[in-house]
């Protein structure tokens, strides 16, 4: 694994539901090649998606570290070339914030960090957000 996309706010924030409408986004491109998906509708998921030959994966699980090692380990396995990860945004021992900024297994790194905040308009905030990341990863891997 080499490049990290941090998606970062407090809880319910919208983590999760821009983290949904990036990974419907990507799916919806050409030349999209899903490889693995564990998604339950109600709740946070995992998914690897391949486009052009690039590999992406996607954890919305950010609260507890120990799931979302789980979830890390699992996807390092695939050899992706970028994930993508919501955190929630409180930096603590034990806490994946800490764990992407502070403890980040070599061979890793951050390159973008955005913030979701709590608002009114949930689809226009999550719908930038996701447009911003889906142009980096054009601009940068596609």
């Amino acid at each position: 694994m080499a490049d990290i996309i941090v998606l970062s706010g407090q809880a319910h924030s919208g983590k999760t539901t821009t983290m949904r409408r990036l990974f419907e986004r990507l799916r919806n491109l050409q030349d999209v090649v899903v490889r693995f998906e564990d998604i339950n509708p109600a709740e946070d998921f995992i998914a690897i998606i391949e486009i052009n030959g690039r590999r992406i994966g996607l954890i919305s699980h950010g609260d507890y570290l120990e799931v979302f090692t789980d979830q890390f380990n699992e996807i390092s396995r695939h050899n992706v070339d970028v994930l993508i990860c919501a955190s929630r945004s409180k930096n603590r021992d034990n806490s994946v914030y800490n764990f992407l900024f502070e403890n980040l297994p070599q061979g890793n790194r951050v390159v973008l960090c955005l913030s979701t905040f709590p608002t009114n308009n949930l689809d226009m905030m999550s719908n930038n957000i996701s447009q911003a990341i889906l142009s980096y990863l054009n601009e940068m891997y596609f």
